[in-house]
């Protein structure tokens, strides 16, 4: 199978769970026999050849304009007219709602096309209520080209067969296991991994925190992830957090340095209001095990039984868990033995890759 990706920022993944996804799909798609290529924004990645090979799989490097409103639709645009040109590719995969908006393009020059959906986009806070009704419009007006849809979010789905009028596949995302990797020797820090936009649920991890530092000095909350085209959003939690010293904004961090801080975090906390589905919830349980999540359907569908639940958004609720946890350290070792069965064979990417690759045979 000759398969183009478009809608991923690019490889090597360094920012968002989509990109993470889609460099780990490639290369599995690749080992399985298929000619991938991968369509990137030319700004992202730190190649800046027009094409290079990755992990096996190829990467071609596309222009756009770099707005906030302009950037996901221009940049695929330009990946979509060379994936439909290109006579090789047999199926164009978009993986992003803006990018899906240019569907029909290869369904003009014969192609199997299909949408991956990693989240339905105007559900997301850092669009206005115009953006949302547009993208919703949008949505139903080029729906009509796709062959198939699958999606990583069980909470999602019916959402998103609504949206399309389709019946979509469900294929969650996945990690590969490392075998447990946790410290029964924590340091004094709890710990945030994430994108720095509203739908995360920074604003209630700070304030909870604010309520809980005077109690325990000693600790220190670490937040690890970057903000692009939400830099007010970001000045607004810095300044709620200059109330306190101890809040760390530590920016990217990836590969070793991302495990060692999952490692030797005393708890890690995810406060999102909504998500389609969380990598970062699977890695914190691999990597740590106490993990404390709000108690989201899409978060009760993967780890019900193996994480601690607080009521969404609700820094009282946040902070009564952290204060509980931090008092004893048994009660984060009762954490630790809740999440020691977590099914990671349910999330392993040999599983997730076959999945997809059973899913573009339907279509050949």
């Amino acid at each position: 199978m000759k398969i183009a990706i478009v809608g991923s920022k690019g490889v090597p993944a360094k920012y968002g769970g989509i990109q993470y996804v889609v460099e780990k799909l490639a290369e599995g798609l690749t080992q399985l026999g298929c000619d991938v290529t991968v369509f990137s924004y030319s700004y992202y990645s730190d190649i800046k050849k027009k094409s290079f090979e990755y992990k096996g799989f190829q990467v071609v490097n596309t222009r756009g304009i770099r707005t906030k409103h302009l950037d996901a639709i221009s940049h695929s645009f330009m990946a979509t007219l060379k994936a439909s040109i290109n006579r090789k590719y047999e199926i164009v995969a978009f993986v992003s709602t803006a990018a899906a908006f240019w569907a029909f393009i290869p369904k003009l020059f014969g192609k199997k096309v299909v949408f991956h959906s990693h989240g339905l986009e105007f559900l997301g806070y850092k669009w206005s209520r115009l953006d949302k009704f547009l993208m919703k419009f949008i949505i139903r007006l080029t729906a009509w080209p796709l062959d198939g849809i699958t999606t990583v979010s069980s909470s999602q789905i019916t959402e998103l067969n609504k949206t399309y009028r389709a019946n979509a596949k469900l294929i969650p995302n996945g990690i590969h296991f490392k075998g447990s990797q946790r410290s029964m020797q924590p340091q004094e820090y709890i710990l945030f991994v994430g994108r720095i936009v509203q739908e995360k649920g920074l604003e209630t991890l700070i304030k909870s925190f604010q309520k809980i530092s005077f109690e325990n000095p000693s600790f220190v909350l670490k937040i690890v992830g970057d903000a692009v085209y939400t830099s007010p959003y970001i000045r607004e939690l810095k300044n709620a957090a200059s109330v306190t010293g101890n809040i760390e904004f530590l920016g990217s961090r990836y590969g070793d340095e991302l495990s060692e801080l999952y490692k030797n975090a005393y708890c890690v906390v995810i406060p999102s209001l909504i998500e389609s589905f969380s990598i970062v919830l699977l890695e914190a349980l691999m990597y740590n095990g106490a993990v404390v999540c709000s108690d989201i359907t899409q978060f009760k569908n993967i780890a019900d039984g193996y994480v601690e639940f607080f009521g969404v958004e609700s820094s009282d609720a946040l902070s009564s868990k952290l204060r509980f946890i931090l008092k004893d350290q048994s009660h984060r070792n009762e954490l630790l033995q809740k999440s020691v069965n977590f099914p990671f064979d349910k999330y392993d990417w040999g599983g997730i890759t076959n999945a997809y690759h059973d899913f573009y045979k339907i279509y050949l």
